[in-house]
């Protein structure tokens, strides 16, 4: 399934919209980077936090975590994932300037895209996807609202 989106003319907050329904419906079929992915039943989800302290753990993990080397030597159309997810991580907006709509990025990227990689592994409490997924989710509830998105 190919997702194919013309948002030239819409504003980012239409961009994130689209985002949003694009990822619950990439949730709802089970698909994430093209294969059956999800948490499983028995992963644990942060609660009580907002989105900006569940973005500071998410830099600090990928700041401490080097992309795995097998990353790098993909012969597939994919060869340059390793380097493309490094330079991303490199990059990551600093959690005291990071902005809303950054975070709502960083968490897509865990669930379907150079941060991938990482949806299973975990800080030693969460997995990195569980604090993208209940993000996303809050964003989804509260779309359109110009409020912080809370994790409760």
């Amino acid at each position: 399934m190919i997702f194919k989106l013309n948002t030239q003319n819409v504003n980012l907050a239409g961009k994130f919209f689209v985002l949003a329904q694009l990822y619950g419906a990439i949730v709802r079929n089970g698909l994430v980077g093209g294969k059956k992915m999800g948490l499983d039943s028995n992963d644990s989800l942060p609660k009580g936090m907002d989105a900006r302290e569940a973005y500071r753990k998410v830099f600090h993990w990928f700041k401490a975590h080097k992309v795995p080397r097998k990353y790098f030597t993909r012969t597939d159309e994919t060869d340059d994932y390793g380097k493309k997810s490094q330079k991303y991580i490199d990059n990551l907006p600093e959690p005291e300037k990071v902005t809303n709509e950054q975070i709502l990025e960083v968490m897509e990227e865990i669930l379907t895209s150079r941060l991938e990689w990482a949806y299973h592994k975990s800080d030693g409490k969460y997995k990195m996807a569980a604090y993208a997924h209940v993000v996303m989710d809050e964003y989804k509830k509260g779309c359109g609202k110009d409020s912080e998105v809370v994790i409760k």
